[in-house]
């Protein structure tokens, strides 16, 4: 089929791909996949990201649907593939499309193909989607990735920096959070004076042991109602309470409420 060289990415597509491998060989589909890169990377230049990506989306439906013959023809699909899964989440993170840019970049860092300065971007590209979508320590692994392969690049120094602040902020925000949840309605509780026989690995479980101490030594009340939004820690106050010697009850209805209780003295 004699295709003009504008829409023969479409043209092809338009053919079922069962169809496609009997009417084009694999070096048709990889000079139009070429073509649709090039023109992927002219629209990413003058920042038609929303062009460029359909252009790389064409191209990598192609090259998805190509039928293989040999070792050498699937090197050159994945090498070109990962190209373009990479370009395309490019787009739409430029797109400010964080879950379609994770998706794409995925993709291409699940390709095979040993070349370090193109994984290293893929990785700081993937990192900079899931920061958008406020999965900081996902974020994280894979920025950490992308500078293990490029030690010196400042982009990705730069954007661990950043990410590296928020979680510690968010960090300093949980412990506010936690040093004030069983303040007690009459002002602050004691300070416990006597050692945790619990030794907790993370601090803010201990903060949380802390308070719970606070509460029992503090003779003026029997029992304290948590506040709510607290529901993913209940385990950890239920597994200090157990170890304090005084229980976790829980209300009935539709919206529970969960208040920690004293045991009575014997």
């Amino acid at each position: 089929m004699d295709f003009s060289e504008e829409g023969e990415a479409e043209a092809m597509l338009a053919v079922a791909p069962e169809d496609r491998g009997k009417q084009h060989t694999f070096k048709d589909i990889i000079e139009v996949v070429t073509k649709e890169h090039k023109e992927g990377n002219r629209c990413t230049k003058k920042q038609e990201y929303k062009l460029g990506a359909k252009s790389f989306e064409r191209g990598v439906k192609l090259l998805e649907d190509a039928e293989l013959s040999n070792d050498e023809e699937e090197v050159i699909q994945k090498t070109m593939l990962k190209k373009l899964q990479s370009n395309r989440g490019y787009c739409y993170l430029k797109c400010n499309w964080p879950k379609k840019a994770c998706l794409a970049l995925q993709e291409a860092s699940s390709i095979n193909i040993n070349d370090k300065k193109l994984n290293a971007k893929i990785f700081y590209r993937l990192g900079i989607a899931k920061k958008k979508l406020g999965h900081f320590g996902d974020a994280m692994e894979n920025l950490k990735r992308a500078h293990k392969l490029l030690r010196n690049d400042p982009d990705i120094g730069s954007e661990i920096a950043t990410v590296d602040k928020i979680v510690k902020k968010e960090r300093d925000d949980e412990k506010a959070m936690y040093q004030h949840m069983f303040r007690a309605k009459n002002g602050q509780q004691a300070t416990p004076n006597k050692p945790r026989s619990r030794n907790f690995d993370d601090e803010h479980n201990a903060e949380i042991m802390e308070q719970l101490e606070a509460f029992q030594m503090d003779e003026t009340q029997s029992e304290m109602t948590l506040p709510r939004g607290m529901e993913s820690m209940i385990s950890i106050v239920e597994s200090g309470c157990s170890e304090l010697d005084m229980s976790l009850e829980k209300s009935i209805g539709k919206n529970p409420t969960f208040k920690v209780v004293k045991t009575p003295s014997k």
